[in-house]
């Protein structure tokens, strides 16, 4: 379901089976089953479409399984039609849509075969555990709200340079 909702770059999908088509010595047919969701992720970038692409495939998605029953049961309740319309309406604004101008993904590795091991930019999954350490940013209960703006902006800063020396190669010059 999810790579009906954010399709894959087919440049980087052709790049994946061309190198397993000689890495197993097989036809294209056959390099496409060995393909795995880990490699998926691993090699080829995936992009939210535009808004009405992305409308008519969630619209697609609750139709699909609108009339689908557990234990007799409908899966989707009134609350669920009722959080669809809410979703559609941020899906129409382009809130969920990847931005034209500003790339998500950043060229992580580049192994000997040619294929690129790519990095999200997107996504909350690597900020779950920011908020713990916003708390230590402001340690006081009586600030200013200049100073609280002043010390959660340093606070985010020393938290960029961390990630970027942690995950992207950053130098680390011993000053965080």
């Amino acid at each position: 379901m999810a790579s009906g909702l954010m399709p894959l770059m087919q440049e980087d999908f052709d790049k994946l089976v061309s190198v397993l088509k000689v890495a197993y010595n097989c036809d294209e047919r056959t390099a496409i089953s060995h393909v795995t969701k880990a490699m998926l992720a691993k090699f080829v970038r995936s992009f939210v479409p535009m808004p009405a692409l992305l409308e008519k495939r969630v619209q697609q998605v609750f139709d699909i399984y609108s009339t689908m029953e557990y234990d007799g049961v409908l899966l989707f309740t009134n609350k669920s039609w009722a959080t669809l319309q809410d979703c559609m309406v941020h899906i129409r604004k382009g809130c969920l849509t990847d931005p034209t101008n500003i790339p998500v993904y950043r060229e992580k590795k580049r192994l000997k075969n040619g294929l690129v091991v790519w990095q999200s930019l997107r996504g909350t999954s690597q900020l779950e555990g920011f908020h713990a350490h916003q708390v230590r940013f402001i340690q006081a209960h009586n600030v200013s709200p200049v100073l609280a703006n002043a010390l959660h902006q340093d606070g985010i800063h020393i938290w960029n340079l961390r990630m970027g020396i942690l995950h992207c190669g950053e130098p680390d010059y011993g000053t965080v």
